[in-house]
């Protein structure tokens, strides 16, 4: 199809992801976020973001390599630096990081002994643990990464608004019709990214989702960790932290990854709750202590982040149950970032009527 007219609505990343390649197919599009393009209580917010071609399900690992190059592409179209790639750590199970390191390796990458590397990042690896450096590894700059996809979206003509919220998609076949505060507006296809603000417009799907808040911690040190650089280091032990070193001058991050130790909410609005936000610090500062071998440091800030999961961990690009010329695509925040380019183009290709790579992949049915 040509020449359609095409709403996005929630720009973060997977959405500006969609309406730049949108854009860049001809179409006319149009892209609604209900805050500014920078809105850091998003999933798509942060200092940082981990990206790497290690996963302990080889899918992932597979689908980077159709995803670094946009990524590197993007980097040269906007001269813009968005990722700082100097390697970085898994550590964990013999088991996991064998699956690990063989999915970096399908990829066509090397990996390392992480033990020789641990001292760059400043981690302390224990005698029997397992542990690989992926030199591919990198952190991706989130603000940098979501201005160029709004540049490069808007230099091929997609009519990007923030401060403009959606309040109603009423769904339709031929021309479904976005409802806002300032007017109504008909689409031939209307693609929802919202995250987990979607499902105020989507509700009927709500129930195939998990919404959490995790609580990620933003600490100092009195000089850089190992060798400065901005590193990511993931540790894939039971229950799952993780973290990026330098990503300012003496300033790093730490989270937790097991969604059933954090806040689940029905809502991003929710107030945190106090209890689980404590327990979550205090865990990773704990952390800190033992892997890094520093004094308990105080934190800088407790960033929320919201986590749309599925029961697999998959992303969503899928037509919308109950809601014709609507399609829903959900990168399903965390690992789902450093796709956002990808999943953004797909749902763009599903808009247009194109065949997806992989789509049986990102069905709801599949993820339900």
């Amino acid at each position: 199809m040509a020449g359609l007219d095409i709403a996005v609505v929630g720009l973060g990343a997977a959405g500006l992801g969609a309406a730049l390649a949108a854009a860049e197919a001809g179409h006319r599009v149009i892209g609604f976020e209900q805050y500014d393009l920078d809105h850091q209580p998003a999933s798509s917010g942060g200092r940082g973001k981990i990206i790497r071609f290690g996963y302990g399900d080889p899918f992932y690992a597979d689908l980077m390599r159709t995803t670094y190059p946009r990524w590197q592409q993007l980097t040269e179209q906007t001269g813009r630096t968005l990722m700082s790639l100097y390697g970085g750590l898994h550590v964990g199970p013999a088991e996991h990081i064998a699956v690990v390191a063989r999915g970096i390796e399908d990829a066509g990458h090397e990996v390392y002994d992480g033990h020789a590397y641990a001292d760059s990042i400043g981690v302390r690896i224990p005698a029997g643990e397992a542990a690989i450096f992926e030199p591919t590894a990198g952190v991706m700059w989130p603000s940098q990464a979501r201005a160029a996809l709004a540049e490069a979206a808007r230099s091929a003509g997609a009519d990007l608004r923030e401060h403009a919220q959606v309040q109603k998609i009423d769904p339709d076949p031929a021309r479904p019709v976005v409802r806002t505060a300032d007017g109504s507006f008909e689409f031939d296809r209307v693609i929802v990214a919202g995250g987990p603000w979607a499902f105020r417009l989507a509700p009927q799907v709500a129930g195939w989702f998990v919404i959490t808040r995790r609580f990620q911690v933003v600490f100092g040190t009195d000089r850089p960790l190992g060798d400065g650089r901005p590193h990511p280091w993931i540790d894939h032990a039971d229950p799952g932290f993780y973290g990026m070193t330098n990503v300012d001058d003496g300033i790093h991050l730490i989270g937790l990854h097991r969604a059933d130790l954090e806040q689940v909410v029905d809502d991003p609005d929710e107030p945190d709750d106090e209890a689980t936000r404590a327990w979550s610090t205090n865990a990773q500062l704990d952390y800190l202590v033992q892997r890094f071998g520093i004094d308990r440091p105080t934190p800088l800030q407790i960033r929320a982040c919201h986590y749309t999961s599925t029961r697999t961990d998959d992303f969503v690009i899928d037509e919308c149950p109950g809601a014709p010329g609507v399609i829903l695509v959900s990168a399903c925040s965390g690992h789902g970032f450093k796709f956002a380019i990808t999943s953004g183009a797909y749902a763009a290709a599903l808009a247009q009527g194109r065949d997806v790579p992989d789509r049986d992949r990102f069905r709801l049915d599949r993820v339900t």
